[in-house]
């Protein structure tokens, strides 16, 4: 593919390139490429290489790994990253573990990622019991599981954590509820603010945090006309606390037409700086399926902290398999009194899948 020049960003290529070969059921090699490269005189570029494995033992036991390098110009050293990754998946218990490091020199132009220079090491493990005694009471199963999330620098510092360690019910009607604690751990190198409503309320400073959050989730069979989806946090919030609902509720008179609306509200009281706020960002949601070809999405949100409105109309149709006419309409506006002109766009996309 090839870009045309905009601004300052110079005309590009971009190649993307992947070979696999199956081996036994379940399990695959292959090799990557990906590459931009500028369309004028300029040696600048990106380039990315390597494979991946992907194999499994016992019909149970996936081995999931990869090791990609990258080559930028002016950059020596550190390009690289790799992932590995063993997950078992029983009937009673599942566990997965996996590690994961990105070079300081890492680059790769048509991927995605939060961060260089970072090591992480991962484990979700839970148990998947049915007692009776559960199933008397119109439950399902149980989950006591753990999802731990440990981030360390290349020189083995820790800069953040997330462990999550929690009991789920789910019901035999397809609800389910959840509680849970939550252990974070944040090091930041520069100065955050919180509070997005006031532009001028001082910010956390750099150094490292750490808080619990204690969490509830409930969300009812979602089958029934009338359905709730919440979640409640109360506990610490970086150097103070706060208390925080996420709430939604679900109307479907009929399978062709839903329509959501919820509301996220946190209040916050920070210890250093010393300062209180509130956020509350309210969504509404409409689905209706004209055929199941057919179908018109909406989405309203409006953020109170900062007085913005947003709204996406699409409608798609699905005109041959794996091929589609998407009409796309959104709508960005701020409600002040100084408020800029509002942002508006109209997109068309096409897609025709080749089958030869």
């Amino acid at each position: 593919m090839q870009s045309d020049a905009l601004g300052t960003a110079p005309a590009s290529r971009y190649t993307a390139l992947r070979l696999k070969k199956n081996l036994a059921a379940g399990s695959d090699i292959g090799i990557l490429y990906t590459a931009r490269e500028n369309a004028d005189v300029s040696s600048d570029h990106n380039r990315a290489y390597g494979m991946d494995a992907n194999i499994r033992f016992f019909n149970q036991v996936d081995w999931n790994s990869y090791a990609i390098g990258s080559e930028t110009p002016g950059k020596k050293g550190g390009e690289y990253t790799w992932r590995t990754s063993l997950n078992y998946e029983g009937q009673f218990v599942h566990a997965k573990v996996a590690a994961l490091e990105v070079g300081d020199g890492f680059q790769d132009d048509l991927a995605f990622y939060r961060r260089t220079g970072v090591r992480k090491w991962f484990a979700d493990i839970g148990l998947r019991p049915r007692p009776k005694w559960w199933k008397d009471m119109g439950g399902r199963e149980l989950h006591p599981h753990i999802t731990w999330n440990y981030y360390n620098d290349l020189a083995g510092r820790p800069i953040g954590k997330n462990l999550h360690s929690a009991n789920s019910w789910f019901f035999a009607d397809g609800g389910f509820t959840e509680i849970s604690a939550n252990a974070r751990y944040e090091y930041i190198t520069d100065s955050l603010r919180l509070n997005r409503g006031d532009k001028t309320a001082q910010r956390i400073a750099p150094g490292g945090y750490q808080w619990t959050e204690w969490r509830w989730l409930l969300q009812t069979n979602a089958a029934r006309p009338l359905s709730l989806n919440m979640t409640a946090t109360r506990g610490g919030l970086w150097s103070g606390s706060q208390s925080s609902l996420n709430a939604t509720v679900t109307f479907r008179p009929d399978y062709r037409f839903r329509v959501s609306t919820g509301v996220q509200h946190t209040s916050a009281k920070l210890d250093r700086p010393n300062q209180k706020f509130d956020a509350t960002v309210w969504t509404g949601r409409a689905n209706y399926s004209f055929t199941t070809n057919m179908f018109l999405d909406a989405l309203t949100q409006y953020d109170a902290a900062i007085k913005q409105f947003n709204a996406n109309v699409r409608f798609n149709v699905i005109h041959h398999p794996l091929s589609d006419l998407f009409i796309v309409y959104n709508e960005q506006r701020f409600t002040t009194p100084d408020a800029p002109v509002p942002g508006r766009s109209l997109v068309v996309k096409f897609t025709q899948m080749l089958s030869f």
